[in-house]
């Protein structure tokens, strides 16, 4: 089954066409990174697959259907970029934000009852930040913040989960620390996940395919197939090409010598 589907989709903007046309399926269980420079439309890919804007031509689909159509919408876990600016005085605590993920599966009124607040602490136990919960999510440090988004995308226990950047304020260790989490969740928990990038390195680590996209789709296809692409190639270089198959290479068999 294709959980996401985009057939020739363009977007375009201020007399640019930031989604050239853009061909790609991604099957259910499958971990796909985004990858592309800054300002090659991936960003806008993903809002356009949320129905966060509408594309001026072509077709995307979201299990099965249009985005502006989809009601389902606890199938789907969203993390944005940036989304708490730094404010040690943001109104909520990591409880509480996590508890939001649930009001989309609520009719009128949107109320929290005892089994809503027994999924939320399940979710932080699961994510290790139980000792948190009574915390602003403002005063919390970078990895501990993702981790709360993580478990507000995940406390309706989605289908699909959507991250932008998810990495982007974290250090290093935090940053590997999150992406081995998302790993495990798509390993063990088969939950489809597409995660942007700019880390075209290090994120065959983790993912199984890579969607690389400069506007237009420059490759699709897993990390195998990326090292042999005419495409790839021709838009790299095949000097460039190697480098990054033999950076990927040691950096799979460093995760998997250190995981054994």
């Amino acid at each position: 089954m294709s959980v996401v589907e985009f057939k020739k989709v363009n977007y375009g903007a201020s007399g640019k066409l930031i989604l050239d046309n853009i061909s790609f399926s991604v099957s259910e269980g499958n971990f796909v990174g985004i990858v592309g420079q800054n300002g090659s439309g991936k960003t806008t890919l993903v809002r356009t697959l949320l129905g966060l804007l509408r594309q001026s031509a072509g077709e995307v689909k979201l299990f099965g259907e249009a985005p502006e159509h989809f009601k389902d919408w606890r199938k789907v876990g969203y993390i944005p970029q940036k989304v708490i600016a730094g404010d040690s005085k943001f109104p909520l605590t990591a409880f509480e934000a996590v508890s939001l993920g649930l009001l989309s599966g609520k009719s009128n009124p949107k109320t929290m009852g005892g089994a809503d607040r027994a999924k939320v602490s399940v979710t932080l136990k699961a994510l290790d930040i139980t000792g948190i919960g009574d915390k602003l999510v403002g005063s919390l440090s970078g990895g501990q913040q993702q981790r709360v988004m993580l478990a507000r995308a995940l406390v309706n226990d989605p289908e699909l989960l959507v991250l932008d950047e998810p990495t982007a304020a974290l250090d290093v260790a935090a940053g590997e620390a999150f992406m081995k989490l998302i790993r495990d969740l798509n390993e063990i928990r088969k939950v489809t996940v597409l995660l942007v990038t700019h880390d075209i390195a290090n994120i065959g680590k983790y993912a199984d395919k890579m969607l690389y996209i400069d506007n237009k789709m420059v490759f699709y296809g897993t990390f195998g197939d990326f090292c042999i692409s005419p495409d790839a190639a021709l838009y790299f270089g095949k000097y460039a090409q190697h480098i990054i198959c033999h950076r990927h290479d040691h950096e799979r068999a460093a995760g998997e010598v250190k995981n054994a």
